[in-house]
């Protein structure tokens, strides 16, 4: 059964950064800040009669789950953080950087292939907390429409006139261990480097496939062939010894192909009344019998 996401409700912002803190050492994972409203950490931020009064909230992705509790609430600003093995936030700085530097150079000189530019493997473990104005004042017991927009409309009124007292609210939604992808979660593999790269390589071969079968020219379909030999050729010293009989089939199964086709031209054929000799230089010649 798949784990579901845990929430987690605190007043106190210093209080969110050190459950964030240990939350971090206990799954032995790191998040970093993707992105934050601008109303998240202002301080000066107060209630007005614009923003939309909620009494419950279940929708939208990576947002805390409300139910009805009867205090209304506003929404201030998100914070998503995201873990530090996931997309890479500066690819466009380090693009920049790089197309920078290559502009610089006044030398040639033969530059070293990364096998991987960063350490980044996409793992989509997203950490928020959302940032909530709770108004205990104006609390209702019936869940009822009726009863809540005619309470909404007092407490917009009231905003309206005189400050209203407010509860500063912080509620954090973590991601369970099974959303980390690629690395080590509280001490367990999830899933390794290695094995989510196969994945990767298996998709990419299947979408290859795909399109190999739309491919039309004849020139376009050799090109293919003599890079997927060559690609088999680079693959085969990294298969173990007793795991490579499939690819070495490959080359065996040519030769054996070429072999029946060459005994092929050397036999003939029975055609009606007439025989039909192949030779091996293709050459087809025919005898009529007498």
């Amino acid at each position: 059964m798949e784990e579901q996401q845990q929430q987690h409700t605190f007043n106190d912002l210093r209080e969110v950064e050190s459950f964030i803190e240990q939350n971090e050492a206990a799954t032995m994972t790191k998040f970093v800040v993707y992105g934050t409203h601008a109303s998240f950490f202002d301080n000066l931020w107060q209630p007005s009669s614009h923003p939309r009064v909620f009494w419950e909230w279940s929708r939208g992705e990576g947002t805390p789950t409300l139910p009805f509790t009867g205090t209304p609430f506003m929404f201030i600003g998100t914070k998503e953080m995201g873990c530090h093995l996931g997309r890479d936030i500066s690819e466009s700085k380090k693009r920049r950087d790089r197309l920078h530097q290559d502009n610089a150079c006044t030398r040639k000189r033969r530059k070293r292939k990364s096998v991987q530019d960063c350490k980044k493997i996409g793992c989509p473990a997203i950490l928020t907390v959302t940032r909530v104005a709770a108004f205990p004042q104006f609390k209702i017991v019936d869940n009822k429409d009726r009863t809540k927009r005619a309470a909404s409309a007092r407490l917009k009124q009231a905003l309206q006139r005189d400050p209203v007292t407010w509860e500063n609210l912080y509620i954090i939604k973590t991601p369970s261990p099974s959303a980390h992808v690629g690395h080590a979660v509280s001490g367990e593999l999830i899933w390794s480097r290695k094995t989510f790269v196969r994945k990767e390589c298996v998709d990419l071969l299947k979408h290859l496939t795909d399109k190999v079968l739309l491919v039309e020219e004849q020139r376009g379909l050799e090109h293919i062939k003599k890079r997927l030999v060559d690609l088999l050729e680079d693959v085969q010293p990294m298969v173990p010894n007793e795991a490579r009989s499939p690819l070495m089939d490959v080359s065996e199964g040519k030769r054996l192909k070429e072999k029946s086709v060459t005994g092929l031209l050397a036999h003939s054929v029975k055609c009606g009344s007439h025989v039909v000799h192949l030779q091996s230089t293709c050459q087809i010649q025919t005898t009529n019998p007498a």
